[in-house]
């Protein structure tokens, strides 16, 4: 799963002008789209006639944020914008030394604002381009990644970027490529490197990575185990997308894995190295690993201590609540949960750049963790309290679900009953699933006679979903890839399922199996609608279609649509009833993910 992702559409430029230029969107302009190292720049932004941002009061809450994407830790340039006249504003920035790219976006502190983003590569002061940015702008990969070497003899993550150019070219349609060539072209890689050999992290990590693809696992583990004993950690592979898609999770014939014994192997360098993009994935990812060295994790977090990045902060917070973990100590997870809640509550993160949108919405999960702290230390009245207040202020339906989860067992530990069948009522009936922590305690207090969970989870439904208050989806329209076209409420009287999501996210590609026997399963059925909204383009999605075929009806381009319905994470699935009313909202993301939302489909078609 992924959360909020926004698809930018960049073009591969000629490879003698190896330069990411700035897109040429209506709101927000740069002076310099080629900057150097050191150069100030002016950041231009002009709000939608009639927009509430087109306003002069808007000057004190408007900021331009520029992520920094280099050799160093990712961080943001956050500095006010002045107002120049009307719906204009502006403000100055100096490109940072060791900068590859820098992505410009406009913000209030808790939100972006629209059409305010922007991205493109620097120079460094003699002018030569940043290391990757020849191979990013160039359709000539052989070229680019020759060009690329010689001026960077040991970017290795060269090699590797060579290879994703690859595929996003060939996912695009720009090039041909067969199989039998890619696997030519990844065996040519890892000679290369062979054939250099260096004994730095860096040059292990490309190694161990082209191993990953070729399916070598036991060459790649072996690379990462002489990356893990490096002392040095190169820079060049302080990559935020690098390492998220390194932990990313992967569809296998035996199922989803985790990639948790790479993330062991690698223990050693994130402890050497625990401020870097590395260990925040790391941390991320890792949370959950029965496994994991102890001794390890507590060096690691350690560092982030004075860190505002609530991402972090969060996931910290989740690793010493994870009762099954290591780690587990409600106290200890406790401090860091507050600590996350005061930094998304002040925005801390953003001022100072630490993660400039980990702020945004995060405060209901936080507060959910929290509360679920404060319930397995004994203070369930606190915990109930805390909650309670936590879903007045959750804006997300599936946060919504997961407090009413916690708010339950909090309930059920009090000697609640009553209120903790409600809560696990309206828990269970929002949710995709028939079951939750706790509800087997409850079932054995409240059961009537003979009476299975699965029956007293669906009595828990029956009874109490008419608490569930789910906000109603907004009205659309749509064109499918085939040609139809239609609205949400010409679809009123029929049950419409939405799936939300785009690509390049994991999640969505690993439920796409499941999604389509869950089509299948309703096959004739008039009744039912299957709408699935792509953020991509037509192009991109038949491309994508080619390998992984989807029986929902498509509709393309449909980043304005999820962004009217309120999608924060994807994929986003939501059931809608036959009289509008919203039946569920819910992140998905598994590969059962189909068969978990059959229940709700069958009892919104069965309901009047």
């Amino acid at each position: 799963m992924k959360t909020l992702c926004r698809s930018l559409v960049i073009l591969g430029l000629c490879f003698f002008a190896p330069r990411l230029h700035a897109q040429e969107l209506p709101g927000v302009k740069v002076s310099n789209d080629d900057p150097r190292w050191g150069e100030k720049i002016s950041v231009t932004y002009t709000a939608a006639a009639g927009s509430a941002w087109a306003s002069p009061e808007c000057a004190d809450t408007m900021y331009c944020a520029a992520m920094v994407r280099g050799a160093h830790l990712e961080h943001a340039i956050i500095q006010q914008m002045r107002h120049v006249s009307g719906p204009t504003y502006q403000t100055e920035l100096t490109v940072p030394d060791s900068t590859h790219s820098l992505w410009v976006e406009i913000d209030i502190p808790s939100d972006r604002l629209p059409n305010g983003i922007t991205v493109f590569t620097c120079r460094t002061r003699d002018g030569k381009p940043t290391s990757g940015a020849v191979l990013e702008t160039s359709t000539n990969i052989d070229s680019a990644l020759a060009v690329d070497l010689a001026l960077y003899p040991k970017d290795y993550t060269a090699y590797l970027k060579a290879y994703d150019k690859i595929q996003e070219l060939r996912q695009s349609g720009a090039i041909t490529m067969s199989d039998s060539l890619r696997k030519v072209t990844i065996i040519s890689y890892m000679d290369r490197l062979l054939a250099h050999p260096d004994n730095t992290a860096a040059w292990h990590l490309a190694l161990a990575s082209i191993y990953a693809r070729r399916g070598r696992d036991s060459l790649s583990r072996i690379s990462l185990e002489n990356a893990a004993k490096s002392q040095g950690f190169d820079p060049l592979f302080n990559d935020a997308e690098f390492w998220s898609s390194f932990f990313a999770p992967t569809m296998t014939k035996s199922g989803l894995e985790f990639p948790m014994i790479p993330g062991r192997i690698l223990a050693p360098l994130v402890e050497r190295n625990p401020r870097t993009v590395l260990a925040a994935n790391w941390i991320r990812h890792m949370a959950f690993d029965t496994l994991l060295p102890a001794s390890s994790f507590r060096k690691v977090t350690d560092a982030w201590a004075a860190s505002h990045d609530v991402d972090v902060l969060q996931s910290i917070g989740q690793a010493y609540g994870f009762p099954k973990g290591p780690l587990y100590d409600p106290k200890t997870a406790l401090v860091w949960y507050t600590r996350a809640e005061e930094s998304a509550r002040t925005l801390s993160g953003f001022y100072s750049g630490d993660n400039i949108w980990s702020g945004m919405g995060r405060l209901g999960h936080i507060l959910s963790g929290k509360a679920a702290m404060l319930a397995a230390l004994g203070r369930s009245d606190e915990a109930i309290t805390l909650a309670r207040t936590a879903m007045t202020q959750a804006k997300q339906p599936y946060v919504k679900k997961e407090i009413a989860a916690v708010l339950a067992k909090a309930y059920l530990d009090a000697g609640r009953i009553e209120d903790a069948k409600r809560a696990f009522g309206m828990a269970l009936s929002s949710s995709n699933i028939n079951s939750m922590e706790g509800l087997d305690l409850l079932y054995a207090k409240a059961k009537q006679g003979d009476e299975t969970q699965p029956d007293f989870a669906k009595r828990l439904i029956d009874t109490y979903s008419h608490d569930v208050d789910l906000p109603p989806v907004p009205d659309f329209t749509f064109t499918t890839l085939d040609g139809m076209k239609g609205s949400l409420s010409g679809l009123r009287g029929k049950v419409v399922v939405l799936d939300c999501w785009f690509t390049s996210c994991a999640g969505c590609v690993i439920e796409k199996p499941s999604l389509n026997k869950l089509v299948e399963a309703f096959a004739g059925d008039t009744n039912v609608v299957f709408l699935s909204v792509a953020l991509n383009d037509a192009k991109t999605v038949n491309h994508f279609l080619e390998h992984t075929p989807s029986k929902f009806k498509i509709v393309p381009d449909g980043e304005e649509i999820c962004s009217k319905i309120g999608v924060q994470g994807y994929p986003t699935h939501i059931v809608i009833g036959r009289n509008g009313k919203t039946l569920g909202f819910d992140e998905g993301g598994s590969e059962n993910e189909g068969e978990m939302m059959k229940p709700k489909i069958v009892r919104a078609l069965a309901a009047k």
